[in-house]
């Protein structure tokens, strides 16, 4: 369908565009709230500034989409191809990512503030200045992604993968990492106060600015030797 017939249609009332075939469109600041995309191929499309606020996109191909500046919030994207996307500066609060392949996508500076992202796959994701708080990431696939100075007080990322992520200078207070696997993770100067670390895998990590004030550490694995050699009492002490 070609995206002015498309937009022409929606303009009359018209909803319901589940399936539809929307490859490359230009739907630059389009107001598309309450849509119903279920299965939709948008890949390659310029959504950048759209409203897609209530917007039903189960299952949607955004694959290469550009959707900076858009407004998402409250939209149900699980199970989406997000690849390689543009999402920077989006609204994508409360927005339903469960499932969802986020691999190599840009939301930088986004806010996700309560977006459920269960079991998605954001390997190599930039996220970096996002604000996460209050996010659900369990079982998420956070590998070599780029977290830092984000927002993550609160959130849940309990057994995710952060194998080799950045998280420098990330808020992450009373976030909850139970059973993370955080190997080889870049911590330098990240805020972990009060945040649940048990049973997590912090091997390779260099954790000696990070602040750990109050968190809960018990079965943690952690280089002990490197934290014994910059008198780490404190962390140590946290372990048991």
């Amino acid at each position: 369908m070609h995206y002015q017939e498309f937009l022409a249609l929606y303009a009359t009332g018209k909803r319901d565009f589940c399936r539809t075939n929307l490859t490359g469109a230009n739907l630059i600041g389009a107001d598309l709230n309450n849509i119903n995309l279920n299965d939709a191929i948008l890949s390659g499309a310029d959504l950048s500034g759209v409203n897609l606020t209530n917007a039903s996109l189960f299952g949607v191909n955004l694959r290469g989409a550009n959707l900076s500046n858009a407004n998402l919030s409250n939209a149900d994207l699980r199970g989406a191809n997000l690849f390689f996307a543009k999402l920077n500066n989006a609204n994508l609060q409360n927005v339903n990512l469960f499932r969802a392949d986020l691999c190599r996508a840009n939301l930088s500076a986004s806010d996700l503030t309560r977006a459920n992202l269960s079991n998605a796959d954001l390997s190599s994701v930039d996220l970096s200045y996002s604000c996460l708080e209050s996010a659900i990431f369990c079982d998420a696939n956070l590998r070599s992604a780029n977290l830092s100075s984000a927002n993550l007080s609160y959130a849940n990322l309990s057994g995710a993968t952060l194998i080799q992520a950045i998280i420098c200078q990330a808020n992450l207070q009373k976030a909850n990492l139970n059973l993370c696997n955080l190997a080889y993770a870049k911590l330098t100067k990240a805020d972990l106060r009060q945040a649940d670390l048990s049973d997590s895998n912090l091997a390779g990590i260099d954790i000696d600015e990070v602040d750990l004030a109050g968190a809960k550490l018990s079965g943690t694995v952690l280089d002990t030797n490197l934290l014994l050699q910059k008198n780490s009492r404190q962390v140590i002490a946290n372990l048991t």
